[in-house]
């Protein structure tokens, strides 16, 4: 029923085990706080972009004086 445990055991520890998945963790939580700071830069230079594209519009609307008049509500 029971093996009898001997000294030449194959296998890593509890001990082990434990310290490797802290150190995972850690590196995890690293790679998470990489790929949020990403997302957060890649949608505020999404948000400058669009506000460039608006200023372009307003730039190009305003240039043309007969768009303006076509567009104007009597």
């Amino acid at each position: 029923m029971f093996r009898k445990i001997s000294g030449n055991q194959s296998g890593f520890s509890l001990v082990e085990v434990m310290l490797v998945s802290a150190i995972m963790v850690i590196i995890v939580m690293g790679m998470a706080e990489i790929f949020v700071g990403q997302a957060k830069s890649q949608k505020s230079a999404q948000s400058k972009a669009n506000a460039l594209q608006v200023q372009i519009s307003i730039q190009s609307a305003a240039s043309d004086p007969a768009a303006i008049l076509r567009s104007s509500v009597l």
